[in-house]
């Protein structure tokens, strides 16, 4: 599949559940490849017996989740894939998040990391959904006490876009360091931490291999 997303992954999670009707939704600069998600879905196994629905997003933005057109359709779980904000939703759908999992040259990154890096400051890493499932193999190449990574398993209680930072004392004195290619991502964390911290953004165009 020309996706970023693995097929493995997709039939993993749906053999866990028993619903029946399903909303696939995608961000849109996957949405050409919506048919063929679709398609590589109900040839599953497990999709045997379940309905696929592919939504329109009635909602701001690609990172959002559409309970709106979900509630309409009257689906019992949805499938979301590509970016997320991971905000927390009181709706009482089941949600699914399929993350792309995008190849970056680590050692080109970790090293554009360092260089942007404050020696005097809290320098909190901000990876975009594509790349978080290389967050460990960065981690291990960054060994530095003032780096922080976000935790995980978001428990939304303190969180920067979703992903959680349990370190008391550093919103207020932190450069926010956002890696990836989606710069709209940028907005919100700008207009919250941007009076008082510094935002670097790194793009990840040049080190895709």
């Amino acid at each position: 599949m020309s996706l970023d997303f693995s097929i493995e992954e997709v039939s993993d999670k749906l053999s866990n559940t028993m619903y029946v009707k399903y909303g696939v939704e995608l961000s849109s600069c996957y949405a050409s490849c919506a048919t063929e998600l679709i398609l590589e879905i109900k040839k599953l196994p497990v999709s045997k017996g379940k309905s696929f629905y592919l939504l329109a997003d009635q909602v701001f933005g690609d990172c959002c989740v559409d309970f709106l057109s979900a509630r309409t359709l009257s689906l019992e779980c949805i499938l979301h894939f590509g970016d997320s904000c991971f905000t927390k939703y009181d709706d009482p759908i089941p949600l699914m998040y399929f993350l792309p999992r995008k190849v970056v040259d680590i050692e080109q990154l970790s090293k554009r990391v360092l260089e942007a890096c404050d020696p005097n400051k809290w320098n909190v890493i901000i990876p975009e959904c594509g790349i978080l499932h290389l967050q460990e193999q960065l981690k291990e190449k960054i060994k530095n006490d003032k780096v922080v990574f976000p935790i995980k398993d978001a428990t939304y209680n303190k969180t920067i876009m979703g992903r959680n930072y349990m370190i008391e004392g550093v919103v207020e004195n932190m450069v926010l360091i956002y890696i990836g290619e989606n710069d709209k991502m940028l907005e919100p964390l700008i207009w919250t931490y941007g009076a008082k911290n510094a935002v670097i953004l790194i793009y990840t165009f040049r080190l895709f291999v």
